[in-house]
């Protein structure tokens, strides 16, 4: 292979682990999978991709002779790392750290499996350690048991939705369980081309899983399946109508950072709530966004795209919220984004609420002010 760019895990307490070149023609995250080129004759001959989270986590499957491990430089497993490793496999196993940022990149790769049609299982490491450490610490056989013990991705979201809702038994925490598995599963089947085949084998999974009929599931997935395709209707009048107005400047581009960021990390709300409010912004579609997701966010900590999007009255508001999630999602990093965004947002804001002179009398008292301090 020929070099495309650079990247390293940092050592200290940075708050991004991986750093990488910027993204180029040749260079991108989202399309890159380290060690690829030693990995793929073994990937061909085994049908199985091994997919870890960072480059030492590869470099030390390597060094035990697991030499069909790749790894997603530190973001999670994409569509473009997806229909890379289709040319390669019939089987993918993720493995991820067992921390929140590792279970959470374990769920998106659900929607990876069904628009790829990529049979894919996931594998964590024993909570509180890292992968790399892990591999060290305990040698080939265990990570091999690891890899064989994996799950399928459709069992692993149910699994963690039965813990999430595990302290809620009445029928009304089983309903919002088993909706919001099967909005998961509509998102995923909206976005690629699956055929009936493929979709009844899915259902037939689901059925086995949650142990609902085959008949209620596929009635639900269609309406919610219908409901995605109304979202995603908002690119195509995007592309029709041209790019919409999303402000200038320094002050509307924290405006964006700020709502891209919550749009994919609604948690991250409760640091920047006390400190910038949806008045507070001044470019008219990213005011409605905000006002939007403050009021989501202040009854629930975790909100979908689609959620928003049926908040929004107008196409041009659609349009926006989505070109904001979808900007978010490819920039990642998001708490050292959100820090720099609320500096800009409360220097303009200290600088507008600063009085200004207005008559020439005053405007003379106030450098003379100025001229004195």
């Amino acid at each position: 292979g020929r070099v495309i760019g650079f990247g390293g895990r940092t050592l200290d307490n940075a708050p991004a682990k991986y750093i990488n070149s910027p993204t180029t023609v040749l260079f991108g995250k989202s399309n890159c999978l380290y060690g690829l080129e030693q990995a793929r004759h073994q990937i061909v001959s085994s049908a199985t991709a091994v997919v870890v989270e960072g480059y030492t986590d590869c470099i030390a499957a390597h060094q035990l002779e697991c030499t069909n491990v790749v790894a997603t430089l530190g973001t999670s497993l994409t569509a473009g790392h997806g229909r890379i490793l289709r040319r390669y496999a019939k089987k993918v196993i993720l493995v991820f750290d067992s921390d929140v940022a590792g279970i959470e990149a374990a769920n998106r790769a659900l929607d990876v499996c069904l628009s790829q049609h990529i049979d894919i299982r996931i594998a964590s490491v024993p909570e509180g350690k890292d992968l790399c450490d892990f591999i060290l610490a305990v040698g080939k056989d265990p990570f091999e048991k690891l890899l064989a013990d994996a799950v399928d991705v459709l069992s692993f979201k149910w699994d963690r939705l039965k813990e999430k809702f595990a302290d809620d038994e009445t029928i009304a925490g089983r309903k919002a369980a088993v909706e919001e598995y099967l909005q998961a599963i509509a998102l995923g089947l909206s976005t690629g081309n699956i055929s009936p085949i493929d979709t009844g084998i899915i259902i037939n999974r689901i059925s086995a899983i949650i142990g609902l009929d085959k008949k209620q599931i596929n009635r639900e997935l269609n309406i919610r399946i219908a409901r995605a395709a109304r979202a995603a209707s908002y690119n195509v009048e995007n592309q029709r109508a041209g790019a919409i107005n999303l402000g200038q400047g320094l002050f509307a581009a924290a405006q964006r950072e700020i709502l891209e960021i919550l749009l994919n990390e609604p948690k991250l709300f409760e640091s920047a709530k006390s400190k910038i409010k949806p008045d507070d912004f001044d470019v008219p579609l990213l005011k409605q966004t905000a006002q939007i997701l403050f009021e989501m966010l202040n009854t629930k900590t975790h909100i979908s795209l689609e959620e928003v999007l049926t908040r929004a009255e107008s196409t041009d508001l659609g349009n926006c919220i989505t070109q904001l999630a979808q900007a978010g999602d490819q920039k990642r990093k998001f708490e050292s984004r959100l820090t720099a965004a609320i500096d800009v947002f409360a220097k303009h804001l200290a600088r507008r609420d600063t009085p200004q002179p207005t008559a020439e009398k005053d405007q003379k008292k106030f450098l003379k002010r100025a001229y004195e301090n």
